[in-house]
């Protein structure tokens, strides 16, 4: 007698090819931004952890896992929306500005990487 959960397990071996993640997926989830939004990833070219940006104005203070930790950032706001980066050195110290339709990856040896305290957006 052929009992039913072996069927089920034949099913879940035939489909594991499938339900294993791929580069190329994984490649095309980089720089995820809906239009109309800045977007603000702690890795670099728009991966790691994302923060959407509500709508224009400033923001400060960022959230503890944010502060300091932004590597790449997505500009896909209006016309009129540039995002401007700013960090602490004792006076707020605009690092980048980012125009409208725009998006940026700091290396490791870019001055911008990793020092974000700030971040306004015109309206």
């Amino acid at each position: 007698m052929r009992r039913p959960w072996s069927a089920v397990l034949s099913v879940l071996i035939a489909a594991t090819p499938f339900l294993v993640s791929t580069p190329a997926r994984a490649a095309a989830l980089a720089w995820e931004c809906d239009p109309g939004y800045s977007c603000y990833y702690t890795g670099s070219s728009g991966t790691g952890s994302r923060w959407v940006a509500p709508y224009a104005g400033c923001y400060y203070p960022l959230e503890s896992w944010l502060r300091d930790n932004i590597s790449s950032v997505t500009n896909r706001g209006h016309s009129r929306a540039t995002v401007h980066l700013y960090n602490w050195v004792g006076y707020w110290e605009e690092i980048a500005t980012i125009a409208p339709g725009t998006s940026v990856s700091y290396g490791s040896g870019a001055y911008a990487n990793n020092k974000t305290d700030f971040i306004c957006i015109d309206s």
